[in-house]
């Protein structure tokens, strides 16, 4: 009896050792091979087939169109190549479980439409990288980051065909910005970066000045560690809180913004510089910390 148990265990171990082989084959990676084509075409990529949940996407030159069906995959990385066309046109929304390595190229949403009816979601638990110095470009989307968004080179263009379309970026989770050159968030006042969650940022650089040219609505935290975070085109804060460490500066600047309720800790310096504040609520600087207003004007309450 006893040798027919450990007979039937080694059949048990054998038989989980196979699931997880197949399981583990199961996830192919797919490379995109044509200038341009359609995501649900299986001859576009090699090797053959269409990614799915489980599969991993590279694409490196082309145009990889979406036609208006919802995808979600595991990884891909976004890439160009010298005088090449990197171009995802969704049409759709696309969902990231794993890793999405953003190093060049475009990622376009309807242009044929005025809203945004195209979402590009990070998961919980996934990442989006943009670690290289090239500048990633998007328009007419809507990003949401569930997980986490680390960017520590490049500019990200969310206006790239013009600067009067609306793109979105929602962050619910955690951005991390880890510069070490200047480089900056290029929107404009129809363009608009939501946080929810938490910002931290940090620019040694020679000069160390990172824009938010678009318009911020910040309803989160954001923890401003080393530089400057140029807040130029906007915004609105509502139950916010601002943490400056020692020698860094948020520098709220060149337009309207409203406070609902901001809180600035730390013993660095929030710059209102040139700027009209609509105070809804209180903006209240802790013992530490310093706010300095230059040539600004508060109304409200």
């Amino acid at each position: 009896m006893m040798q027919r148990d450990k007979g039937f265990g080694v059949i048990l171990t054998l038989f989980f050792l196979l699931l997880v082989g197949m399981t583990a084959a199961a996830q192919t990676t797919y490379t995109w091979n044509v200038l341009d084509g359609t995501w649900d075409t299986a001859t576009n990529w090699s090797p053959n087939g269409i990614p799915g949940t489980t599969d991993n996407v590279i694409i490196s030159n082309g145009i990889l169109r979406m036609n208006g069906v919802d995808r979600t995959i595991n990884n891909i990385n976004i890439s160009q190549v010298s005088g090449g066309d990197t171009r995802i046109e969704m049409t759709g929304n696309l969902t990231i479980n794993g890793t999405m390595t953003w190093d060049n190229g475009y990622i376009l949403g309807d242009t044929l439409t005025t809203g945004i009816d195209d979402t590009l979601t990070i998961a919980v638990g996934a990442a989006l990288e943009m670690n290289t110095g090239s500048k990633k470009n998007a328009d007419n989307i809507a990003i949401v980051n569930n997980g986490a968004f680390n960017w520590t080179a490049g500019n990200f263009d969310l206006t790239y065909l013009t600067s009067t379309r609306e793109s979105y970026f929602l962050n619910n989770s955690i951005v991390n910005i880890t510069m070490t050159t200047d480089r900056n968030l290029l929107g404009g006042e129809f363009t608009i970066f939501e946080n929810l969650g938490t910002i931290n940022f940090s620019n040694t650089a020679a000069s160390p000045i990172t824009q938010f040219s678009l318009f911020f609505n910040d309803q989160g935290t954001v923890n401003v560690n080393a530089g400057t975070l140029d807040v130029r085109v906007g915004g609105v804060f509502t139950k916010a809180t601002h943490n400056i460490a020692s020698g860094a500066v948020i520098w709220i600047r060149r337009a309207g913004f409203t406070v609902d309720s901001l809180v600035t800790s730390g013993s660095g310096v929030s710059l209102i510089e040139d700027a009209t504040i609509t105070l809804n609520n209180d903006l209240v600087t802790q013992s530490g910390a310093t706010t300095y207003l230059q040539s600004s004007e508060i109304t409200g309450a």
